[in-house]
C-alpha cells in the first residue's frame, strides 16, 4: 500500500470517528454521564423497570457508523488497523501504542460480565455486544438471535441493555484514543512523504 493510501485510511478512520462522536447516542453519554436501570417490585405486583438509556433510534444510528470499527470487512476495523500499523514506516513507539490500545480493548471485551451468570457461565462483554448487534439490532445470526430472544424474554433484559451500552461506551473510548494515535502516525508519514 502506498504512503498516500496509508494516510488516506488513517484519515478515513478519524473522519468516521468524528461522525460517531456526533451521534445522539454519544451526546446522551456526554449529557448523562451515567446510565441507569432500576428494578422494583411491590408484593403481589409485577416487576417495575425504570431505565435511563439511549433510545433505540440513537442506538441504531450509532451502530450504522460503529460497524466501520468493529467489522473486519472494513479497512478501518481495529483488527485491520493494527495490521496497517505493522506496515507503516513510523516510530515503533507509535506502532506499539496502537497495538497496546487494541490489546487493552480486547482484554476488556473478553472479561466475563460480573453481573450475569447464565447456566453457570458469565457472558463476556464481547458476547453481550455481539448478541445485541448480530442477534437483535443490526444483523441476524441465527444462534445469536436465539440468545437475544432468550435475554429479551427475561425480566432482567434492561440490565443486559445497560451492559451493552456500557460496552459500546468502552469501545468508543478506545476509538477516541485511536484517533489521537492515528494523527501522530499521519504527522510522521507526512514528514516522510515525497514532496511533489
Amino acid at each position: 500500500m502506498s504512503i498516500e493510501n496509508q494516510i488516506a485510511t488513517l484519515k478515513f478512520f478519524n473522519q468516521k470517528a468524528e461522525r460517531l462522536f456526533a451521534t445522539r447516542y454519544v451526546q446522551f453519554q456526554q449529557e448523562r454521564r451515567k446510565l441507569s436501570v432500576n428494578l422494583s417490585q411491590k408484593r403481589g405486583e409485577a416487576l417495575k423497570v425504570t431505565k435511563d438509556l439511549p433510545d433505540q433510534d440513537a442506538i441504531d444510528a450509532f451502530l450504522l457508523t460503529f460497524r466501520f470499527f468493529n467489522q473486519n470487512n472494513e479497512p478501518t476495523s481495529l483488527d485491520n488497523m493494527e495490521k496497517l500499523y505493522e506496515t507503516l514506516k513510523i516510530d515503533e513507539k507509535t506502532k506499539n501504542e496502537f497495538k497496546e490500545l487494541r490489546q487493552a480493548l480486547n482484554n476488556s471485551l473478553d472479561t466475563p460480565d460480573p453481573i450475569f451468570v447464565i447456566n453457570g457461565v458469565s457472558p463476556t462483554f464481547r458476547e453481550i455486544m455481539d448478541v445485541f448487534i448480530y442477534g437483535g439490532l443490526a444483523h441476524s445470526n441465527k444462534e445469536k438471535r436465539k440468545k437475544y430472544e432468550q435475554w429479551q424474554s427475561s425480566p432482567l433484559f434492561a440490565l443486559f441493555e445497560q451492559e451493552f451500552c456500557y460496552t459500546l461506551f468502552g469501545f468508543l473510548s478506545a476509538i477516541k484514543h485511536a484517533t489521537i494515535i492515528n494523527q501522530q502516525a499521519i504527522d510522521e508519514l507526512e514528514k516522510e512523504r515525497p514532496k511533489a
